[in-house]
């Protein structure tokens, strides 16, 4: 997985998360839309084994893994985690996050983000 994060990507207490997030240019198992750009791999601990998780963000999902990828559309991106005898107990946030800008785009010329000037009044 550490094509898709960098080595000091880490998960706080809190749940926040920081260090970047690679840009991956094509995720197959992912559907349209959700194929290419930035995915965080989470292990859970294995005090939930076998308990139905759900994992609440954009979309909801539910399965008894451990692990799970989850796709960060940017860094407003949220999840929860819960099993019905726990409650929630982890959420995940990316404001902390570095989400790396897709690189063909980049080098193509294609602006990853543009700024508004603000002209002064005469």
């Amino acid at each position: 997985m550490s094509d898709l994060i960098s080595e000091d990507t880490a998960i706080g207490a809190d749940g926040a998360v920081t260090g970047t997030l690679h840009y991956v240019e094509s995720m197959e198992t992912f559907p349209e839309g959700e194929n290419s750009g930035h995915y965080m791999p989470v292990t859970l601990d294995s005090k939930y084994a076998g308990k139905d998780i759900t994992v609440k963000g954009k979309k909801t999902a539910t399965a008894q893994d451990l692990e799970w990828l989850l796709y960060v559309a940017d860094t407003s991106s949220k999840f929860t985690f819960e099993t019905a005898e726990d409650g929630v107990f982890l959420t995940l946030t990316f404001a902390g996050a570095t989400l790396e800008p897709n690189k063909i785009m980049a080098a193509a010329g294609t602006p990853v983000a543009t700024v508004k000037r603000r002209t002064a009044k005469k």
